[in-house]
């Protein structure tokens, strides 16, 4: 809730969502195994395995709103902007 109110209904992100319950078969993929091996398809990665990071599911639209909003000062300060893009030392 606090995510849709502070950033994804302002932003009119209206294709993002947290991912769980997403169709597990549509995130499989192909893999090589081993990584020189022939290609095979992918088990399917359980939505709850990526919570962790972020669990969100977006459109390219809904992307583009964000990245626009970031990089535009619309997110965060100034002093934490330049802190996420800013390399390490």
């Amino acid at each position: 809730a606090y995510v849709d109110d502070a950033f994804l209904r302002p932003l009119g992100m209206t294709a993002t969502r947290r991912c769980a319950g997403v169709d597990d078969a549509g995130l499989a993929g192909f893999v090589r195994m081993p990584p020189t091996g022939p290609r095979r398809r992918g088990r399917p990665v359980p939505a709850v395995a990526i919570e962790a990071a972020g669990a969100m599911c977006s459109s390219i639209d809904d992307l583009a709103r964000w990245s626009a909003a970031l990089h535009g000062g619309r997110l965060l300060s100034p002093a934490s902007y330049q802190a996420l893009v800013t390399p390490p030392d």
